[in-house]
């Protein structure tokens, strides 16, 4: 069985208000001033070739000249990054220490024969930009389906405490093996359709009590896995996606809000 992976994108609800969204473990909060300098960031342009299922994230060095500014409750990160395309595209800003003054993003290809323009913001009201490519690829889909288990897809007012996902996903019958696997791969979360965040690999395990019923996909084996997250956020919709690949469409396996 190929490698799976868990995308997740949320709609535009929440975040942070007239300014960049919460994202890439960056929650933040009131609207920023007026930019007050340029972040240099380079490179300025990242290229994946998409050899693998999952390339390996590319660096992108973020400095400023007088600091990223200091993180308070309202503001917990002093770096903060968002994408034209987080559906195929994550960026997560590694926060920098106190009084730093360079910082790096790490960006990773979701789906093939993208591209997408990356804001970097500061506390400082620095701004920045970059942009990223993902290579065309032509190795087919193996995935059938997914499908969302928990939290339920449609479910409102989730805990943001909540701290496992659980996920069903199908493979044709041909090319998988029957048992109790978990779909191995990553989560990828999407806040407000622009900032991301990066989870670990999925473990076999049975959905909780009043998950709803896989739906029975012919012809297919079923696994079933779940995963701890990062924290969400509350007052968000988040869209949960499952892929295969890096450089194929992922399928879309549910929707929650928070």
């Amino acid at each position: 069985m190929r490698t799976l992976g868990v995308l997740f994108a949320a709609a535009a609800l929440g975040g942070c208000a007239g300014g960049p969204p919460c994202g890439g473990g960056n929650l933040c909060g009131g609207p920023p001033a007026p930019p007050k300098g340029v972040l240099t960031i380079a490179p300025q342009s990242v290229n994946f070739p998409l050899g693998g299922a999952f390339p390996t994230p590319a660096a992108v060095s973020v400095d400023s000249a007088h600091g990223f500014g200091t993180p308070s409750a309202g503001n917990p990160n002093a770096l903060m990054v968002t994408s034209t395309d987080p559906v195929h595209f994550g960026a997560t800003a590694i926060q920098p220490q106190a009084g730093a003054a360079s910082a790096t993003i790490d960006v990773i290809p979701i789906g093939g024969g993208a591209s997408a323009t990356f804001s970097v913001f500061d506390l400082m009201n620095d701004a920045g930009t970059f942009t990223a490519t993902s290579a065309p690829c032509g190795r087919p889909d193996l995935l059938d389906s997914a499908q969302l288990l928990y939290p339920p897809s449609g479910a409102t007012h989730v805990p943001a405490s909540t701290s496992t996902i659980y996920v069903a996903a199908s493979e044709p019958a041909a090319i998988s093996s029957p048992g109790p696997y978990a779909p191995p791969g990553k989560l990828h979360f999407v806040i407000d359709n622009a900032g991301t965040e990066e989870g670990t690999a999925l473990t076999y395990a049975t959905p909780p009590p009043g998950s709803p019923t896989r739906a029975p996909v012919a012809n297919s084996n079923t696994y079933f896995g779940s995963e701890p997250m990062p924290p969400l956020i509350s007052n968000n919709v988040y869209d949960v996606y499952l892929y295969d690949d890096a450089c194929e469409v992922p399928f879309k396996a549910g929707t929650f809000s928070t």
